[in-house]
């Protein structure tokens, strides 16, 4: 995926639902490793305008999480922590996804794992509670990734609208 300035890239993620789930691991993989405890300077997925309020959402179509995201797309995307759905701005519905899977293992942003450890915990909902109300200000540019990077079928990008605080 190369660096975006309007802040969101997605890649239609292969056909069969066995490679579908390697893929949404590998990038998961990256941006865990990007994540770096939240300085997004480790090898991955990173990001030089993460800041104490903002990171790198990620989401599958899947399971309808994000509007508009076809079922077989994945879209990474500067976001405010706890805006889990990417509409920008952290709110209820973004709660009720966190309380849905509260205390599971092997989640996404987008099921309430912001800090990328694969479980939804009292860390995740400290952080939404933290921004609970706030918005993404304006569109940063998206991470760069890592050479090791798997190659996306096919890639196609999202240009979205960001409200200012």
């Amino acid at each position: 995926m190369p660096a975006r300035r309007d802040g969101v890239a997605s890649a239609r993620s292969p056909a069969s639902r066995s490679n579908r789930a390697c893929c949404i691991a590998a990038i998961c993989a990256y941006l865990s490793s990007g994540y770096n405890s939240g300085a997004w300077t480790g090898p991955g997925i990173v990001s030089s305008s993460a800041d104490a309020h903002h990171g790198l959402g990620f989401g599958d179509g899947a399971d309808g999480v994000i509007a508009g995201l076809a079922s077989n797309a994945i879209v990474v995307q500067w976001a405010r922590y706890g805006d889990l759905n990417l509409d920008g701005t952290v709110d209820m519905s973004d709660l009720i996804l966190l309380a849905q899977h509260y205390t599971r293992m092997g989640q996404n942003w987008d099921q309430g794992d912001m800090n990328y450890d694969g479980e939804v915990n009292f860390s995740d909902l400290l952080t939404l509670a933290q921004n609970y109300g706030g918005t993404a200000s304006i569109a940063q540019p998206l991470a760069s990734l890592a050479s090791a990077a798997p190659a996306p079928d096919e890639l196609t990008t999202h240009a979205r609208r960001r409200r200012v605080a």
